[in-house]
């Protein structure tokens, strides 16, 4: 079993067991609403290139309830004439591309072990999605072939992968400063099939070659209550 596949079975598990603490517990600063931003540097490498750190930006959003939540968020890695490539099968070669920016889609369930009023560490694992983002084909000899080389560049340009995070959340008022690290697994390998022939695949690859680094900060606001309760806000 791949490790995406175990990663995305803890992550079914632990939200079952999630939901269940979540209906059996509350707090005053239990079942809110968060929506922020972050900053940061991502490391990742290529099949061609060696790792790199570039510069991220993104947005995320938390519901929480007392020990447990979960946090969605998208972040973008802005890159510079990247190097990469994927396999040509169909025409028995390697295809050079080229791309900028790689876009990263995570949904994780979060545990903040550790109850505090201001001050919350937590941990994370869940699974997401990862595109390089409108790569460009290099070295085509014709209208035809780059027409097909870039369609197979689009489909096997992202893959799923699984996560583990971890981070610290600094809290006052409505105002959550936070900083955290994101560990993804190999983005799933990816093919493209010609409608001739469905079952031989044309073409396959990867283009992110190896886990991702992230390393995050940002401010989280709060929108209020996610449940309504009785007890004391700090509102």
């Amino acid at each position: 079993m791949s490790l995406l596949s175990r990663s995305a079975g803890l992550l079914a598990l632990m939200l079952g067991l999630g939901a269940a603490a979540a209906g059996a517990q509350e707090s005053s600063d239990a079942f809110r609403w968060y929506l922020g931003g972050q900053a940061g540097v991502m490391s990742f490498r290529t099949p061609v290139q060696g790792r790199s750190g570039v510069f991220s930006t993104g947005a995320n959003f938390l519901v929480t309830a007392r020990r447990t939540g979960l946090l969605l968020s998208v972040d973008e890695a802005l890159g510079d004439n990247e190097q990469t490539s994927f396999s040509d099968i169909a025409t028995g070669q390697e295809r050079s591309v080229v791309f900028n920016d790689i876009r990263k889609f995570t949904a994780a369930l979060v545990a903040f072990p550790v109850q505090s009023r201001n001050f919350e560490p937590y941990v994370g694992v869940g699974v997401g999605l990862m595109q390089v983002v409108h790569p460009s084909v290099q070295n085509t000899v014709d209208a035809g072939d780059q027409a097909y080389a870039q369609t197979a560049a689009d489909e096997v340009s992202t893959g799923s992968f699984g996560t583990l995070l971890g981070g610290l959340q600094l809290r006052a008022g409505r105002i959550a400063l936070f900083g955290q690290y994101q560990l993804t697994t190999v983005p799933s390998l990816q093919a493209f099939f010609l409608s001739s022939d469905a079952t031989v695949p044309a073409a396959t690859g990867r283009m992110l070659n190896g886990a991702t680094h992230t390393f995050t900060g940002g401010l989280r606001f709060s929108l209020g209550k996610a449940r309504e309760g009785l007890g004391r806000s700090d509102d």
